[in-house]
């Protein structure tokens, strides 16, 4: 900080122009990394969510506690419904 006491007035305000326009720039580089983050973000969701309906839709729709013999005519009905 010695700087700031011995130095003219020209250096003082060269020091205190730069000071600001790389906070300025910094400021703005952060904000730019916080929106392309954001971004990347929204595209692994969007995707994980077409993963998740693909998935959802492929597994039979089955009542808890159903004996297996209606578990598999369950599953041709899904099945069938589903591809027409």
């Amino acid at each position: 900080m010695k700087i700031f006491k011995s130095s003219s007035l020209r250096v003082r305000l060269l020091i205190g122009l730069m000071v600001a326009s790389l906070g300025f720039w910094g400021a703005w580089f952060a904000v730019q990394a916080m929106l392309m983050s954001s971004q990347q973000n929204n595209r692994w969701d969007a995707s994980m969510q077409a993963v998740g309906q693909q998935i959802l839709m492929s597994m039979p729709a089955v009542q808890p506690g159903a004996p297996a013999s209606r578990r598999s005519s369950c599953l041709r009905r899904c099945m069938c419904s589903r591809s027409s």
